[in-house]
């Protein structure tokens, strides 16, 4: 379970399968799940994930495993900023697991009321959830000097990422921009990275000559879907002080992310750790 201001328990697990196919793949047959988070009064969730490793690990149901995903906890330590509620979602829980599968221990939950720029330090990633609300959260955490995945598309600007930015519902693919090839893991073409249509988020008025762009809205080459600037890059809203990257799956594209979803999470968020 993850508590308020709590944290998930990682563990060990197989990776996902498949590779990019330009039409998305079914995910590989999932390992051993990672183990479930504990609450602070106990409570261990744990199971292993079904074939092509699509359990959700460490639910507050208590079963399931993460995301096709798995591999040893290192020491790094990340922050997810969530719902006010301060729980984790399931898409929540599925990044959680491939953020634990890069190397890191216990992933910190905060809600995003709660949340301030020095809760998070000592922390070596900051994700902000597509969960967690921009009217609380603010620009709270822009200044901060730790790398920031944001998967929420309402703190775009106030990251100081972009001017503007929307969502789009019933997605299902993006296009991928051959020159932002290092944000994107090898993938080409149009891929299709969920298994179920939701709602996708984008970007407008990035800052074109230091913004890094690896996919946009099909169809919409103005509207960037996967992007990031590295530390010391001029945004609109200011210098970066560590790496900034975004890709908004919002909440039913992350719960439903299909092996190719997964390796364009996975090469965003080992982007912005570089």
């Amino acid at each position: 379970m993850v508590a308020t201001g709590g944290t998930v328990a990682s563990g060990t697990g197989g990776g996902s399968g498949g590779s990019f196919s330009g039409t998305g793949n079914s995910p590989g047959a999932g390992g051993a799940a990672a183990t479930g988070g504990m609450n602070p009064a106990g409570g261990a969730a744990g199971g292993q994930s079904g074939t092509g490793g699509r359990g959700m690990g460490g639910a507050a149901s208590g079963t399931g495993g993460a995301l096709g995903a798995g591999g040893a906890s290192g020491n790094r330590k990340a922050t997810m900023v969530v719902r006010g509620a301060g729980t984790a979602t399931a898409g929540d829980m599925v990044m959680i697991g491939r953020i634990m599968a890069q190397g890191f221990g216990p992933v910190t939950v905060v809600s995003d009321a709660m949340v301030t720029a020095q809760s998070v330090v000592g922390s070596d990633l900051v994700v902000i959830s597509s969960s967690a609300e921009s009217g609380p959260l603010q620009a709270k955490l822009k200044d901060i000097a730790i790398p920031v995945l944001c998967i929420e598309d309402a703190e775009f600007r106030l990251m100081g990422m972009s001017t503007g930015g929307s969502h789009t519902a019933n997605t299902t693919q993006l296009t991928i921009v051959p020159a932002g090839a290092a944000l994107v893991g090898g993938a080409t073409g149009m891929v299709t990275f969920t298994s179920k249509p939701g709602p996708l988020g984008w970007a407008t008025g990035t800052s074109a000559a230091t913004v890094v762009i690896g996919a946009t809205m099909v169809g919409n080459a103005s509207q960037a879907v996967i992007f990031g600037y590295p530390k010391g890059a001029q945004m609109p809203g200011g210098v970066a002080p560590a790496r900034r990257a975004g890709f908004a799956i919002r909440e039913a594209l992350a719960a439903a992310l299909n092996a190719d979803g997964i390796k364009l999470f996975d090469a965003i968020l080992a982007w912005v750790l570089q």
